[in-house]
């Protein structure tokens, strides 16, 4: 039976079930692919349907108006936040928050409808292509846009408490309604509401033959599915030397350096997963990883290459994530 609920204002078409729901990418092309990987078929808007990126380092769904059919007559969010701003990549729109609806399917026939969430409309530029931009940001690390900008925590089952508000995913699809048993089986760690973040300690071991030092600091997390290298920012006041393992050149971890990247989780248990910089043989390997500018905290974001090996929980009721290996 059909159910109704309020949510900023608007009503939400429920496709009522207390039964889990997977939804699967519509490829499973390598990770180091940039363009085809981890993305779902999706309308916004009554658009036509078009390919999105499920990013996990940003919040919120990002389209060009051309893909917005009803575009010309939502209702603006207001007040309106910043515009996006991707700091891996540098990219940043102009364009406006706006009201619409918002599906997403699988090939297997999976779907979801939201009938009303903020979608930010990017507005064509002279000599500059936008037609492009699709990306649908899942990420809990966000303190100017809410939960009510996520969709995976506006599906209709979570606005009625048929689910809870937690997803899985992993490295062909994302579900939502498991159960506690499910849950259970991963190791958690909390993300405080003051950091919206886990945090993780990161090693650099030099190649074999190398003469130079360790690197190792603790930073926050962020596992981020929109990018398919690792970024490793220092910290400012950084006890160890760095300059060592970064090639000149690019910024980036040279060759054979071994990282290992570790956690702590909520029984004390240290949680990690290591990988040497470029080998392949090695599915974890990013493309790359890039040493950033030093900042105060400094950071390290795994990209995405650690779905090959682990499964990946959110949970905005618990505010923990969670890791356990790929059976």
């Amino acid at each position: 039976m059909k159910k109704e609920n309020e949510k900023e204002g608007g009503v939400i078409e429920s496709q009522t079930s207390s039964a889990p729901l997977s939804i699967y990418y519509t490829d499973s092309g390598p990770l180091d692919s940039v363009q085809y990987t981890l993305r779902f078929l999706a309308k916004i808007g009554g658009g036509e349907e078009r390919l999105i990126l499920m990013d996990t380092g940003s919040t919120g769904i990002v389209v060009p108006c051309s893909a917005i059919a009803n575009y010309s007559t939502c209702e603006k969010v207001y007040p309106q936040l910043p515009a996006p701003h991707y700091s891996s990549s540098g990219a940043h729109y102009d364009g406006e928050w706006i009201y619409t609806s918002f599906e997403l399917r699988d090939h297997q026939g999976n779907h979801i409808k939201i009938e009303k969430i903020p979608v930010f409309a990017v507005k064509e530029k002279i000599g500059e292509d936008v037609s492009q931009v699709s990306m649908m940001g899942v990420g809990i690390h966000s303190k100017v846009y809410g939960e009510t900008y996520n969709p995976f925590l506006n599906l209709p089952q979570m606005l009625q408490r048929d689910y809870s508000q937690a997803y899985i995913i992993t490295r062909s699809h994302v579900s939502f309604g498991f159960s506690e048993a499910v849950r259970e089986s991963f190791n958690h760690f909390s993300f405080p509401l003051n950091c919206e973040t886990a945090m993780a300690t990161t090693t650099l071991l030099p190649p074999k033959g190398g003469q130079f030092p360790a690197f190792k600091q603790t930073t926050p997390l962020l596992i981020d599915t929109g990018i398919a290298y690792m970024i490793v920012t220092p910290k400012k006041k950084a006890a160890q030397p760095s300059h060592d393992f970064v090639d000149a050149k690019t910024q980036h971890l040279i060759d054979g350096t071994q990282v290992k990247v570790t956690l702590t989780d909520n029984k004390k248990t240290p949680f990690h997963y290591t990988f040497t910089v470029s080998n392949k043989l090695e599915a974890v390997d990013p493309r790359y990883v890039r040493f950033a500018i030093p900042s105060t905290h400094g950071f390290i974001n795994t990209g995405r290459h650690i779905l090959t090996e682990y499964d990946y929980l959110v949970d905005f009721e618990q505010y923990l994530i969670g890791l356990k290996p790929v059976a």
